[in-house]
């Protein structure tokens, strides 16, 4: 990949990231932890039994935005089925199997439904430049008043926490956790959380680039 292009997609990353419903509230990195280039990583999202079409979007996007950086993902859906009730013995078993030395869980900590009330505001406008003609003009009116009634609003928050586990010593070596605020949809939802997780990892080193990337 060219400089210049992956330039444009790191500003268009940061843009998209600025205006995101999804926010880092705390994120950790265990001391001990040195980052590698994990051969094969799986993503396990954790959701509730009525969320599984939320469970299936989380896993392809992610999968996809690893993939995408040069590391082979794959979904846990796609190949352990639905189920959430696993248990953790089952679970490192089928992972040994298949040789998997990453572990991504993504864990729907808590879904809030809030009524908020936004109070009337006020705001301030620059009139055009065209006013600025007069100095009476300029001095009485140089903004313009802007007037928003208070109102009810009924908002929704999912609070995420992402886990990576290094399979070669079963050891939890990140913890990163988002909040989300009312997200457009389930599919921008995921999109997003994929997006502003890779980023952070990325961003604290806790996954290593592949050269790939960098051309």
């Amino acid at each position: 990949m060219k400089l210049s292009t992956w330039i444009m997609l790191t500003l268009c990353s940061v843009i998209m990231l600025a205006c995101s419903s999804s926010k880092i509230s705390s994120s950790w990195k265990s001391p001990d932890y040195q980052a590698k280039k994990f051969q094969q990583i799986v993503i396990w999202a954790i959701v509730g039994e009525n969320d599984s079409a939320l469970k299936v979007k989380i896993e392809n996007h992610f999968v996809n935005d690893l993939n995408n950086a040069g590391y082979n993902a794959i979904a846990s859906y796609a190949v352990y089925g639905l189920k959430n009730n696993l248990k953790e013995n089952e679970v490192l078993a089928l992972f040994k199997k298949s040789g998997v030395d990453g572990l991504i869980t993504l864990v729907l900590l808590d879904k809030k439904k809030e009524i908020n009330f936004y109070p009337p505001m006020v705001s301030y406008q620059p009139v055009a430049e065209s006013n600025f003609s007069y100095a009476g003009r300029y001095l009485t009116s140089t903004y313009e008043k802007i007037y928003s009634p208070g109102y009810y609003s009924n908002d929704t928050r999912y609070f995420w926490e992402c886990n990576l586990y290094d399979m070669t010593t079963e050891k939890l070596v990140y913890v990163l956790k988002t909040d989300s605020f009312n997200p457009k949809s389930k599919e921008k939802l995921a999109h997003e959380n994929g997006k502003l997780i890779l980023a952070n990892m990325i961003k604290t080193k806790t996954l290593i680039v592949p050269k790939a990337v960098n051309k």
